[in-house]
């Protein structure tokens, strides 16, 4: 009796995952889902310029004043991996940088990375970027929101293969993979951006899963 009432728990608490799973999707290079990333090679047109990634024309827009914007663009010295790389690393740590970074088998570049180190303060006096911020200041959550929701409006609407990828979530609660987000959370400091699902709750405040969401639903009327 007792090892059947184990056995059905057991059958139960399975079940109960594969609800939650099914009402959950994970996204991000975490995750593995590469097209949904910000670092993504996904080029797209905004503000007259051509960003080679979500997260270039995010960092340009919120960090930098106007007049550094051309540097992050996909003709700009940090607008590519290749000519990025070298500016925000040290010299003998590209060629690592570069193969874990690059292009692969399963995935596109993930170019995202030059925009995300170029920004660090120190790094971008060194490279001629004038900030406006040096971190994503919560104050600004009304802009961050709306500044982001129209860049990746404007990447999903340019590239056919992440649009498709996103749009395949359907109705799932999407959650940007941050596999620390719990111990974070435990701290008092649940990340902003990215969560975790435990017990079938989001720990962390999934700001990026929200704004995709909302994001699918636009894409999802103009589909229709």
């Amino acid at each position: 009796m007792r090892s059947g009432g184990r056995d059905r728990r057991s059958r139960l608490h399975r079940v109960a995952c594969l609800r939650i799973w099914q009402d959950f999707s994970y996204f991000g290079s975490g995750a593995g889902v590469y097209e949904l990333s910000n670092f993504c090679d996904a080029p797209f047109e905004l503000w007259n310029l051509k960003w080679p990634s979500s997260e270039h024309a995010y960092q340009a827009a919120y960090r930098c004043e106007k007049e550094s914007w051309p540097k992050l663009a996909c003709d700009g010295e940090l607008g590519s991996l290749g000519r990025g790389l070298p500016l925000v690393f040290k010299k003998d740590e590209v060629p690592k940088k570069a193969k874990h970074w690059g292009a692969k088998k399963n995935r596109p570049a993930m170019v995202g990375i030059v925009a995300k180190m170029a920004v660090k303060p120190e790094r971008a006096a060194k490279l001629g970027l004038k900030l406006r911020r040096f971190s994503d200041d919560e104050r600004d959550l009304g802009e961050i929101k709306k500044l982001f929701t129209e860049i990746l409006l404007a990447k999903y609407r340019a590239n056919s293969r992440a649009r498709a990828k996103l749009l395949s979530t359907e109705k799932k609660q999407l959650v940007e993979f941050d596999r620390g987000a719990k111990r974070l959370a435990d701290k008092g400091k649940p990340p902003l951006w990215t969560g975790l699902v435990q017990d079938g709750e989001v720990v962390g405040r999934n700001l990026m899963g929200e704004l995709m969401m909302e994001v699918r639903e636009v894409l999802s009327a103009e589909s229709a």
